[in-house]
């Protein structure tokens, strides 16, 4: 289900689309590059083959590290938490693993409401 939320702090309306939430936790409805048409979101983005977190999540079939059962802490996992995924982390100011958390507690469609309606990407560190 995708609506759109007008965020406080952006002039452009976010969707609230649970199929824009990357595979790490991050809101990419939020995202700059997503909403000047310029990126689909990490799940549509088959060219982000590069990153650890999103191989992971489709090789076990999890929409995003909140469904991982072998790991309960993302961030005593090798490829959640690996130097790329820092420096994403340390530019965003986001705190992923507290996203793949909230989600975890709240599910996906109430995690997408609420970063459409902050307008972020991310929850902050």
């Amino acid at each position: 289900m995708s609506l759109v939320s007008k965020a406080p702090k952006a002039s452009r309306p976010v969707a609230i689309d649970t199929n824009l939430i990357a595979r790490c936790g991050l809101y990419c409805a939020a995202c700059k590059k997503h909403l000047q048409g310029r990126c689909p979101g990490c799940a549509e983005n088959h060219r982000a083959s590069w990153c650890k977190v999103r191989s992971c999540c489709d090789e076990h079939g999890y929409a995003s590290c909140a469904d991982c059962v072998e790991v309960s802490d993302p961030t005593r996992c090798r490829r959640f938490e690996n130097p790329v995924a820092r420096l994403i982390g340390w530019v965003l100011r986001s705190d992923r693993s507290a996203c793949v958390r909230l989600i975890r507690e709240s599910g996906y469609q109430s995690y997408a409401l609420r970063m459409a309606r902050s307008g972020r990407q991310s929850l902050p560190r």
